[in-house]
């Protein structure tokens, strides 16, 4: 009698400490995730500002440019807006491959596949049962 008891006794400190642990872990990792996040999220606004500052200064330092002396002055207009053109102009995003499309057996795997097994693991222990 005195096994049984100690060993709910046992069973319920464990159960708090699992508990206490999960909460406390639960906590810890979202504040470290929060951190990271805004940390990032910092790092990120910055380069951005920063971006948009150079260009933003290369903009109007192209626009108030002065013709070189000697060069001609459609030329230079023409320089000038095809170096506007390029600053302003936004990068070409690279389309993502169309991903391969998975056969008819491996895509019944992936949906029906850990139910199979866990049918043939109780299939297994009814026999050994039966059998012995």
């Amino acid at each position: 009698m005195m096994w049984v008891f100690f060993g709910l006794a046992l069973l319920v400190v464990a159960w708090l400490a699992y508990r206490a642990g999960w909460d406390r872990g639960l906590l810890e990792g979202y504040k470290a995730g929060a951190a990271e996040g805004f940390k990032k999220g910092h790092e990120d606004g910055m380069k951005a500002g920063l971006k948009a500052g150079i260009k933003e200064h290369m903009v109007t330092t192209l626009v108030d440019s002065k013709p070189i002396p000697g060069m001609h002055e459609d030329l230079h207009q023409q320089v000038k807006e095809e170096v506007l053109k390029a600053i302003t102009a936004k990068p070409e995003q690279k389309k993502a491959a169309a991903s391969p499309k998975p056969g008819v057996i491996a895509m019944l795997w992936e949906e029906f596949g850990g139910w199979l097994l866990i049918a043939l693991f109780v299939l297994l222990l009814v026999y050994l049962f039966r059998s012995g």
